[in-house]
């Protein structure tokens, strides 16, 4: 009876391990099959969603955007209007996925707002500006935002906002 009950436990066991080694390898593909999409270097950036809803379902953490963001950008350069909208559009989607109360002390999510903001202002400098604000109040704590917004002003002509921002930056003791 009891040699009928442990052959009975290790088929369970079996049977769960051999579950478990089909996840590990379904996962293992699925990464692999993601990362070679990211590494695609062609005219049209794949829309890598798979790769996106993994993220977003399970760490959903600025790390893992930040570097989905930055393999797309490496393998496109936004030259045409449609890369530049694929771009801005997983961006927009990082950040809003991603809530300023939670993430605002990150780095890696300062850097994608801040880049989503210099993305936006090869499209519409106006809207820029309003990105580069809300970086800058969602992450004050980071020089970078405060320079980057410094330098959009700039380029637009206002060196007396750049240098206000620039003060203020250094006022907030942002480092």
């Amino acid at each position: 009876m009891e040699s009928e009950d442990l052959s009975g436990r290790e088929l369970t066991i079996d049977s769960i391990m051999n579950k478990v080694r089909d996840i590990k390898n379904k996962f293992k593909n699925e990464d692999l099959t993601d990362e070679l999409s990211l590494n695609k270097i062609s005219a049209d950036t794949t829309d890598n969603s798979g790769t996106v809803n993994q993220i977003m379902m399970m760490a959903n953490n600025p790390e893992d955007w930040l570097s989905l963001l930055l393999k797309l950008e490496k393998n496109s350069v936004p030259l045409s209007d449609a890369l530049l909208n694929k771009l801005i559009g997983r961006y927009s989607q990082a950040i809003e996925a991603l809530p300023p109360d939670k993430y605002g002390q990150n780095e890696s999510f300062a850097r994608i707002q801040v880049r989503f903001a210099e993305l936006k202002a090869i499209q519409e400098p106006d809207d820029a500006r309003d990105y580069f604000q809300m970086a800058r109040a969602n992450c004050k704590k980071f020089a970078f935002v405060h320079i980057s917004f410094a330098q959009f002003e700039l380029s637009q002509g206002n060196v007396k906002k750049s240098k206000q921002l620039l003060q203020k930056a250094v006022e907030r003791g942002a480092v």
